[in-house]
């Protein structure tokens, strides 16, 4: 006996179909589920940095399935925690390949591509991340950033909040404790910084600081506290009991952006398109960024009464010798991306403005 022909269906009558389907569904009482039946017609691979137990992926997997269900499943979106698809550092290159579709990444990995951006990285320049993600939202409507994501969709760009110092050696009191320490830092801005404290900075990636603590390769870290708490360690442990002194300095804190090649978005038929620009943009920016401003304050308010740690912060007199410090490192910044056709010196002065604006409506 001959098996019956294949029939091809196009997306279109896909659609229709689905719509009909979904009509019989109602009419039946929801007996029949449009998700069970019918295929979606497009599928992102969307591949992230952050640990699958943390409040921003719980957040971002929430998105996902709200554009799922909102698209009718006619987008599906397979979204995966660090390492999922690859490490941090290569996401941005499985984009580009086409192995992944969307990929949420530290902009400060890529420092050439991302040179303008690299201003958000810049220390002591706002005290949380939603005053930070304010000045991130307005460069970029502004057009400061376009040399960065000419070629780029930009489904949400955050800023974390400012990280601390956490040190397994000794006590951060003053500048002069920085001396000699190897500190685990997320970029060449923020490294070049925290250099000009007299620390040895070392670029480790997000999955490879509890390995690095551990062997004694890394003295402290700037990270971030809630990360600090959720990032597992080494032998069950989490990441901030591998270290035991605290320093609350607000230094500055990685921007994040989940990025997608333009074609590629514009690939999706214009309802689709506005379905995924409803859950995303500057409004989820803002929730993840509120977000974490509130996860760090409860971890650290938590950290300061645990026994097993010691929390400081600079005395008034040491927090201005640190600014001292680090300010020939943000002229240092200028002049590197001048080179790349950044002009640094009217960005910060800009950025410095805008975070002044943010700091004064948040009450800061």
């Amino acid at each position: 006996m001959r098996s019956a022909p294949a029939v091809i269906v196009s997306s279109g009558i896909r659609r229709f179909l689905y719509g009909v389907l979904a009509a019989i569904a109602a009419g039946c009482g929801g007996l029949l589920s449009p998700g069970q039946s019918v295929a979606a017609d497009f599928t992102w691979r969307f591949g992230t940095n952050v640990a699958e137990s943390s409040p921003s992926y719980q957040m971002l997997a929430e998105t996902v399935r709200a554009i799922e269900a909102e698209s009718g499943q006619r987008l599906k979106i397979d979204i995966k925690p660090i390492n999922g698809y690859g490490r941090p550092a290569e996401l941005m290159p499985l984009m580009d390949k086409g192995d992944i579709e969307v990929a949420l990444v530290s902009t400060g990995y890529f420092a050439d591509r991302f040179a303008a951006n690299s201003v958000l990285e810049l220390p002591l320049l706002y005290p949380s991340a939603v005053v930070g993600t304010k000045v991130a939202w307005q460069l970029y409507q502004d057009g400061n950033l376009d040399r960065d994501f000419r070629d780029l969709k930009v489904l949400a760009m955050w800023v974390l909040p400012p990280y601390g110092v956490f040190s397994s050696q000794r006590r951060l009191e003053t500048v002069r404790d920085f001396r000699g320490l190897r500190i685990r830092v997320y970029s060449l801005t923020s490294g070049r910084a925290i250099a000009r404290l007299g620390a040895i900075p070392l670029n480790v990636p997000n999955d490879r600081i509890a390995e690095a603590l551990d062997v004694g390769a890394l003295d402290a870290v700037t990270y971030g506290w809630e990360s600090m708490a959720t990032t597992p360690g080494v032998g069950g442990r989490k990441l901030v009991e591998q270290v035991k002194y605290l320093l609350d300095i607000k230094y500055a804190a990685p921007e994040l952006a989940i990025l997608m090649k333009r074609p590629v978005f514009e690939a999706l038929p214009a309802d689709l398109q506005a379905v995924v620009e409803r859950h995303t943009g500057k409004a989820l920016s803002m929730a993840l960024a509120v977000q974490r401003d509130e996860g760090d304050a409860a971890v650290r308010a938590k950290l300061a009464a645990d026994p097993r740690f010691v929390l400081s912060k600079l005395p008034p007199a040491e927090a201005a010798a640190t600014e001292r410090a680090l300010a020939p490192a943000l002229a240092e910044w200028a002049t590197v991306v001048g080179r790349q056709g950044v002009d640094g010196d009217a960005l910060l002065a800009k950025a410095r403005t805008l975070a002044a604006t943010a700091n004064q409506s948040e009450g800061k």
